[in-house]
Protein backbone atom coordinates (compact mmCIF):
# COMPACT_ATOMS: atom_id res chain seq x y z
CA UNK A 1 0.00 0.00 0.00
CA UNK A 2 2.59 2.65 0.81
CA UNK A 3 4.31 1.41 -2.39
CA UNK A 4 7.23 0.01 -0.52
CA UNK A 5 8.53 -3.54 -0.21
CA UNK A 6 11.26 -4.52 2.74
CA UNK A 7 12.04 -8.51 3.51
CA UNK A 8 14.83 -8.59 6.52
CA UNK A 9 15.37 -11.79 5.79
CA UNK A 10 14.44 -13.49 2.49
CA UNK A 11 15.04 -17.05 3.98
CA UNK A 12 12.75 -16.60 6.85
CA UNK A 13 10.07 -15.15 4.45
CA UNK A 14 7.54 -18.01 3.19
CA UNK A 15 7.13 -15.53 -0.02
CA UNK A 16 10.94 -15.82 -0.89
CA UNK A 17 12.68 -18.91 0.97
CA UNK A 18 12.32 -21.00 -2.09
CA UNK A 19 13.44 -18.80 -4.33
CA UNK A 20 16.03 -19.09 -7.45
CA UNK A 21 18.18 -16.11 -6.01
CA UNK A 22 17.82 -16.78 -2.68
CA UNK A 23 18.94 -20.32 -2.60
CA UNK A 24 21.88 -19.73 -5.74
CA UNK A 25 23.07 -16.91 -7.74
CA UNK A 26 23.60 -13.69 -5.46
CA UNK A 27 21.59 -15.47 -2.54
CA UNK A 28 19.95 -12.33 -1.38
CA UNK A 29 19.10 -12.57 2.12
CA UNK A 30 17.63 -8.90 2.58
CA UNK A 31 15.41 -6.88 0.23
CA UNK A 32 14.16 -3.59 -0.01
CA UNK A 33 12.67 -2.05 -2.92
CA UNK A 34 10.34 1.32 -3.57
CA UNK A 35 8.01 0.76 -6.81
CA UNK A 36 8.79 2.57 -9.82
CA UNK A 37 5.03 4.38 -10.66
CA UNK A 38 4.43 5.79 -13.68
CA UNK A 39 2.65 9.46 -14.24
CA UNK A 40 -0.14 7.25 -15.84
CA UNK A 41 0.00 4.89 -12.94
CA UNK A 42 1.53 1.94 -14.06
CA UNK A 43 4.03 -0.10 -11.39
CA UNK A 44 6.94 -0.66 -13.89
CA UNK A 45 9.00 -2.47 -11.77
CA UNK A 46 10.85 -1.09 -8.43
CA UNK A 47 14.17 1.06 -7.53
CA UNK A 48 15.66 -1.83 -4.87
CA UNK A 49 18.52 -2.54 -2.80
CA UNK A 50 19.58 -5.95 -1.10
CA UNK A 51 22.45 -7.97 0.45
CA UNK A 52 23.71 -11.33 1.36
CA UNK A 53 23.30 -10.96 4.90
CA UNK A 54 20.07 -10.62 6.91
CA UNK A 55 19.09 -7.16 8.37
CA UNK A 56 16.79 -8.32 11.16
CA UNK A 57 16.11 -4.19 11.62
CA UNK A 58 14.96 -3.85 7.98
CA UNK A 59 14.95 0.07 7.41
CA UNK A 60 14.32 2.90 9.62
CA UNK A 61 11.90 5.74 8.70
CA UNK A 62 14.29 7.87 7.07
CA UNK A 63 16.05 4.99 5.27
CA UNK A 64 12.86 4.82 3.46
CA UNK A 65 12.31 8.25 2.79
CA UNK A 66 15.25 7.85 1.03
CA UNK A 67 14.99 5.02 -0.52
CA UNK A 68 11.76 6.53 -2.23
CA UNK A 69 13.10 9.73 -3.08
CA UNK A 70 15.42 7.73 -5.16
CA UNK A 71 12.79 5.96 -6.61
CA UNK A 72 10.86 8.96 -7.45
CA UNK A 73 13.69 10.78 -9.22
CA UNK A 74 14.68 7.60 -11.17
CA UNK A 75 11.03 7.49 -12.20
CA UNK A 76 11.85 11.87 -13.22
CA UNK A 77 14.86 10.52 -15.77
CA UNK A 78 12.58 7.32 -17.19
CA UNK A 79 9.70 9.85 -17.74
CA UNK A 80 12.41 12.52 -19.41
CA UNK A 81 14.02 9.63 -21.24
CA UNK A 82 10.56 8.72 -22.79
CA UNK A 83 9.82 12.52 -23.66
CA UNK A 84 13.31 12.95 -25.82
CA UNK A 85 12.36 9.65 -27.28
CA UNK A 86 9.01 10.02 -28.39
CA UNK A 87 10.39 13.31 -29.76
CA UNK A 88 12.96 11.84 -31.79
CA UNK A 89 11.10 9.28 -33.05
CA UNK A 90 8.36 12.16 -34.78
CA UNK A 91 10.76 11.97 -37.58
CA UNK A 92 11.62 15.76 -37.30
CA UNK A 93 14.36 17.00 -38.93
CA UNK A 94 15.44 13.15 -39.80
CA UNK A 95 16.78 12.83 -43.31
CA UNK A 96 14.97 10.62 -46.10
CA UNK A 97 17.61 7.87 -46.33
CA UNK A 98 17.16 7.59 -42.35
CA UNK A 99 13.43 7.46 -42.93
CA UNK A 100 14.06 4.78 -46.05
CA UNK A 101 15.77 2.10 -44.68
CA UNK A 102 13.22 2.21 -41.55
CA UNK A 103 10.50 1.89 -43.41
CA UNK A 104 12.35 -0.82 -45.68
CA UNK A 105 12.81 -3.12 -41.92
CA UNK A 106 9.13 -2.48 -40.69
CA UNK A 107 8.01 -3.82 -44.33
CA UNK A 108 10.17 -6.20 -44.14
CA UNK A 109 8.99 -7.09 -40.23
CA UNK A 110 5.51 -6.96 -41.37
CA UNK A 111 6.61 -9.92 -43.94
CA UNK A 112 8.23 -12.12 -41.17
CA UNK A 113 5.33 -11.40 -39.05
CA UNK A 114 2.53 -12.19 -41.68
CA UNK A 115 4.84 -15.43 -41.87
CA UNK A 116 4.64 -16.45 -38.46
CA UNK A 117 7.90 -15.72 -37.58
CA UNK A 118 7.24 -13.40 -34.56
CA UNK A 119 10.82 -12.91 -33.33
CA UNK A 120 12.95 -12.10 -36.60
CA UNK A 121 10.08 -9.57 -37.17
CA UNK A 122 10.90 -7.66 -33.86
CA UNK A 123 14.40 -7.83 -34.68
CA UNK A 124 13.25 -6.25 -37.91
CA UNK A 125 11.03 -3.65 -35.75
CA UNK A 126 13.53 -3.25 -33.48
CA UNK A 127 16.11 -2.05 -35.98
CA UNK A 128 13.67 0.34 -37.51
CA UNK A 129 13.47 2.30 -34.30
CA UNK A 130 16.79 1.95 -33.60
CA UNK A 131 17.92 3.66 -37.17
CA UNK A 132 15.40 6.51 -36.59
CA UNK A 133 17.13 6.89 -32.85
CA UNK A 134 20.66 6.93 -34.01
CA UNK A 135 22.63 9.78 -33.04
CA UNK A 136 26.20 10.54 -34.91
CA UNK A 137 29.11 9.60 -32.78
CA UNK A 138 30.72 13.09 -33.27
CA UNK A 139 27.85 14.51 -31.32
CA UNK A 140 27.37 11.72 -29.13
CA UNK A 141 28.72 13.32 -26.18
CA UNK A 142 27.49 16.47 -24.46
CA UNK A 143 29.07 18.37 -21.79
CA UNK A 144 26.82 19.85 -19.20
CA UNK A 145 28.67 22.09 -17.09
CA UNK A 146 31.95 21.50 -17.60
CA UNK A 147 31.31 17.74 -17.43
CA UNK A 148 30.82 15.21 -20.06
CA UNK A 149 27.62 13.46 -20.21
CA UNK A 150 26.86 10.52 -22.66
CA UNK A 151 23.90 10.21 -24.65
CA UNK A 152 22.44 7.03 -26.28
CA UNK A 153 24.01 6.04 -29.09
CA UNK A 154 23.50 3.78 -32.01
CA UNK A 155 25.90 2.48 -34.42
CA UNK A 156 25.09 3.66 -37.89
CA UNK A 157 23.74 0.90 -40.58
CA UNK A 158 26.14 0.72 -43.06
CA UNK A 159 25.32 1.29 -46.73
CA UNK A 160 25.65 -2.34 -47.73
CA UNK A 161 23.36 -3.95 -45.25
CA UNK A 162 20.77 -1.43 -46.48
CA UNK A 163 21.03 -1.98 -49.97
CA UNK A 164 20.75 -5.84 -49.14
CA UNK A 165 17.55 -5.37 -47.28
CA UNK A 166 15.95 -3.01 -50.08
CA UNK A 167 16.87 -5.52 -52.67
CA UNK A 168 15.19 -8.24 -50.56
CA UNK A 169 11.93 -6.02 -49.94
CA UNK A 170 11.57 -5.63 -53.78
CA UNK A 171 12.02 -9.35 -54.96
CA UNK A 172 9.91 -10.33 -51.97
CA UNK A 173 6.95 -7.74 -53.19
CA UNK A 174 7.72 -8.64 -56.88
CA UNK A 175 8.46 -5.08 -57.46
CA UNK A 176 12.23 -5.70 -59.20
CA UNK A 177 11.40 -6.18 -62.54
CA UNK A 178 15.44 -5.48 -63.31
CA UNK A 179 16.23 -9.13 -62.65
CA UNK A 180 15.38 -11.96 -65.37
CA UNK A 181 13.01 -14.28 -64.10
CA UNK A 182 16.06 -16.87 -64.21
CA UNK A 183 17.90 -15.16 -61.47
CA UNK A 184 14.39 -14.53 -59.14
CA UNK A 185 14.51 -16.34 -55.94
CA UNK A 186 11.58 -18.01 -54.29
CA UNK A 187 10.05 -16.24 -51.59
CA UNK A 188 10.99 -19.29 -49.36
CA UNK A 189 14.70 -18.42 -50.33
CA UNK A 190 14.54 -14.75 -50.12
CA UNK A 191 13.15 -15.07 -46.20
CA UNK A 192 15.98 -16.97 -45.28
CA UNK A 193 17.72 -14.65 -46.72
CA UNK A 194 16.37 -12.32 -44.41
CA UNK A 195 16.15 -14.25 -41.30
CA UNK A 196 20.07 -15.06 -42.08
CA UNK A 197 20.86 -10.98 -41.52
CA UNK A 198 20.66 -11.52 -37.75
CA UNK A 199 23.28 -13.00 -36.09
CA UNK A 200 21.56 -16.51 -34.44
CA UNK A 201 23.65 -16.11 -30.92
CA UNK A 202 23.19 -12.63 -29.48
CA UNK A 203 24.43 -11.76 -26.31
CA UNK A 204 21.05 -9.48 -26.09
CA UNK A 205 18.65 -12.38 -27.95
CA UNK A 206 19.17 -15.58 -25.34
CA UNK A 207 18.02 -18.84 -26.55
CA UNK A 208 14.83 -18.94 -24.28
CA UNK A 209 13.99 -15.77 -26.52
CA UNK A 210 14.15 -13.24 -23.61
CA UNK A 211 14.79 -9.79 -25.94
CA UNK A 212 15.97 -6.64 -23.78
CA UNK A 213 14.54 -4.63 -26.42
CA UNK A 214 15.14 -1.46 -27.84
CA UNK A 215 17.52 1.00 -25.59
CA UNK A 216 15.50 4.16 -24.02
CA UNK A 217 12.01 1.81 -24.12
CA UNK A 218 11.17 0.18 -20.87
CA UNK A 219 12.27 -3.18 -20.06
CA UNK A 220 10.62 -5.90 -22.56
CA UNK A 221 10.80 -9.61 -21.54
CA UNK A 222 8.88 -11.83 -23.78
CA UNK A 223 8.56 -15.37 -22.63
CA UNK A 224 7.96 -17.07 -26.07
CA UNK A 225 8.67 -16.41 -29.73
CA UNK A 226 6.10 -17.29 -31.55
CA UNK A 227 3.49 -19.51 -29.57
CA UNK A 228 1.09 -19.39 -26.79
CA UNK A 229 0.14 -21.41 -24.35
CA UNK A 230 -2.99 -19.69 -23.40
CA UNK A 231 -6.13 -17.85 -25.70
CA UNK A 232 -5.74 -13.94 -24.44
CA UNK A 233 -8.81 -11.73 -25.48
CA UNK A 234 -8.70 -10.54 -29.44
CA UNK A 235 -7.57 -6.83 -29.70
CA UNK A 236 -9.88 -4.79 -31.82
CA UNK A 237 -7.06 -3.82 -34.14
CA UNK A 238 -5.33 -7.24 -34.49
CA UNK A 239 -3.52 -6.65 -37.60
CA UNK A 240 -0.02 -4.96 -38.34
CA UNK A 241 0.35 -1.08 -39.44
CA UNK A 242 2.16 -1.45 -43.47
CA UNK A 243 4.49 1.67 -44.32
CA UNK A 244 3.72 3.23 -48.02
CA UNK A 245 7.24 3.07 -49.56
CA UNK A 246 6.35 5.79 -52.16
CA UNK A 247 7.61 9.03 -52.46
CA UNK A 248 6.41 11.26 -49.58
CA UNK A 249 5.28 14.62 -51.44
CA UNK A 250 2.81 12.87 -53.98
CA UNK A 251 1.68 10.67 -50.75
CA UNK A 252 0.60 13.89 -49.20
CA UNK A 253 -0.63 15.85 -52.33
CA UNK A 254 -2.62 12.66 -52.18
CA UNK A 255 -4.10 12.89 -48.74
CA UNK A 256 -5.15 16.16 -48.95
CA UNK A 257 -7.71 15.21 -51.40
CA UNK A 258 -9.03 12.25 -49.22
CA UNK A 259 -11.40 12.42 -46.91
CA UNK A 260 -10.99 10.74 -43.20
CA UNK A 261 -12.71 7.69 -44.01
CA UNK A 262 -10.69 7.30 -47.06
CA UNK A 263 -7.45 7.27 -44.63
CA UNK A 264 -8.53 5.25 -42.30
CA UNK A 265 -6.46 1.86 -43.64
CA UNK A 266 -4.01 0.04 -42.38
CA UNK A 267 -1.12 1.95 -44.43
CA UNK A 268 0.97 4.86 -42.71
CA UNK A 269 3.44 7.18 -44.77
CA UNK A 270 6.88 6.65 -45.22
CA UNK A 271 7.97 9.62 -42.59
CA UNK A 272 5.40 8.29 -40.27
CA UNK A 273 7.07 4.81 -39.96
CA UNK A 274 8.17 5.08 -36.06
CA UNK A 275 4.45 5.32 -35.00
CA UNK A 276 3.28 2.32 -37.11
CA UNK A 277 6.52 0.46 -36.01
CA UNK A 278 5.88 0.72 -32.24
CA UNK A 279 2.43 -0.47 -32.80
CA UNK A 280 3.40 -3.47 -34.78
CA UNK A 281 6.04 -4.09 -31.64
CA UNK A 282 3.12 -4.19 -29.10
CA UNK A 283 1.11 -6.83 -31.56
CA UNK A 284 3.87 -8.83 -30.88
CA UNK A 285 4.26 -8.35 -27.22
CA UNK A 286 0.52 -9.30 -26.78
CA UNK A 287 0.89 -12.79 -28.62
CA UNK A 288 4.13 -13.20 -26.76
CA UNK A 289 1.29 -12.96 -23.53
CA UNK A 290 3.22 -9.49 -22.53
CA UNK A 291 0.20 -7.23 -21.82
CA UNK A 292 2.38 -4.60 -19.66
CA UNK A 293 4.75 -4.19 -22.39
CA UNK A 294 2.19 -4.02 -25.30
CA UNK A 295 0.39 -1.69 -23.22
CA UNK A 296 3.81 0.41 -23.10
CA UNK A 297 4.24 0.50 -26.93
CA UNK A 298 0.60 1.19 -28.13
CA UNK A 299 1.16 4.39 -25.40
CA UNK A 300 4.37 5.14 -26.86
CA UNK A 301 2.96 5.39 -30.51
CA UNK A 302 -0.07 7.19 -29.30
CA UNK A 303 2.12 9.48 -28.01
CA UNK A 304 4.69 10.22 -31.44
CA UNK A 305 0.54 10.02 -33.29
CA UNK A 306 -0.02 12.97 -31.11
CA UNK A 307 3.05 14.83 -31.60
CA UNK A 308 3.17 14.09 -35.16
CA UNK A 309 -0.74 14.77 -36.27
CA UNK A 310 -2.05 16.36 -32.98
CA UNK A 311 -5.46 17.20 -34.68
CA UNK A 312 -5.21 14.56 -37.29
CA UNK A 313 -7.94 11.61 -37.74
CA UNK A 314 -5.16 9.07 -36.88
CA UNK A 315 -6.24 5.57 -37.16
CA UNK A 316 -2.66 4.03 -35.74
CA UNK A 317 -3.72 6.42 -32.60
CA UNK A 318 -7.42 5.28 -32.93
CA UNK A 319 -5.89 1.25 -33.00
CA UNK A 320 -3.75 2.15 -29.79
CA UNK A 321 -6.65 3.49 -28.02
CA UNK A 322 -8.58 1.05 -28.63
CA UNK A 323 -6.22 -1.84 -27.97
CA UNK A 324 -5.93 -0.51 -24.79
CA UNK A 325 -8.89 -0.26 -23.51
Amino acid sequence: KEGMLVVPDAKEDDRFKDGELVNSGPKIRFYAGAALVSPEGEKLGAFCLNGTEPRPEGLNEEEKKKLKEYAAKTMEIMVERRKRLRDRLSAESVSTEILRHSAVATSLGDILYMEGDLYTAMRLYQESIQTIMSVDRSTAEKKTNGKVSPTPTFTPVPQERRQTMLELLQQISQKDKTLPKSELKTKKELLEQVVALFPTKDENVPDNGVVDGVSGLFHLRPTMRNASTRVLPGLVFSDVFKIDMQDCLDRHEKEMKATPLQQLDFTVPMDECSKATLFNMGQIQYHWQNQEAAMQFFHLAASVSHKMSPLAFDPVDISCINNMA
